[in-house]
């Protein structure tokens, strides 16, 4: 390679490690790990990943990456992994896509994925970094409810604010959260 060839960015050319180090790494990580060949067969995973699947290291050791996917997407994600390993890359999985993962049960579970690829004994190897974001997707929904909520009790307010009638509104469990003028001086609420 001629010193005007662009070399590839260090965070992007593959880790060169042993085998050793890297069964070491993925049983001391705090992240949920999984390491897989070209062919997309799981080499190594740690304990983290195993919970989080509900499978037994062992029982994952070997299998297609595909069997932590949804059935519908095992296929086509065939051709995405050949794609990727044709130019491999330190990057997010699916930017701007929902991922999910399939559990051994069948249960889905979203997650956010990081691949980076590694040499091991002279073989092009995929780690990817699996995160649930099961607690994250849940705070969204609910603020996403808050959100739509608070909307429609804007909306509510806006017209009982212009009604010159006796109107309120209360939650489920009797608070007032709206008076009209008039409702508010005959049921001696004070008006914020």
């Amino acid at each position: 390679m001629s010193s005007r060839e662009k070399q590839p960015h260090p965070s992007q050319a593959p880790s060169c490690v042993t085998s050793l180090c890297l069964h070491q790494l993925l049983d001391i990580s705090s992240e949920a790990l999984v390491v897989v060949d070209q062919a997309g067969l799981i080499m190594m995973t740690n304990e983290r990943l195993a919970v989080l699947f509900a499978y037994t290291r062992e029982e994952m050791i070997g299998q297609p990456l595909e069997v932590l996917l949804p059935q519908h997407l095992q296929a086509i994600h065939i051709t995405y992994r050949d794609h990727y390993f044709m130019a491999p890359q330190t990057r997010s999985m699916g930017a701007g896509l929902k991922l999910f993962g399939r559990r051994k049960n069948g249960t889905m579970l979203p997650l956010d994925i990081r691949l980076k690829p590694i040499l091991l004994d002279e073989a092009l190897l995929v780690i990817g970094t699996v995160r649930d974001r099961t607690e994250q997707k849940r705070l969204e929904e609910d603020a996403a409810k808050g959100s739509a909520d608070g909307q429609a009790l804007s909306t509510m307010n806006t017209i009982l604010s212009a009604t010159t009638e006796f109107a309120y509104l209360i939650d489920k469990d009797g608070r007032y959260l709206f008076a009209s003028e008039r409702a508010a001086e005959l049921l001696g609420l004070q008006q914020s």
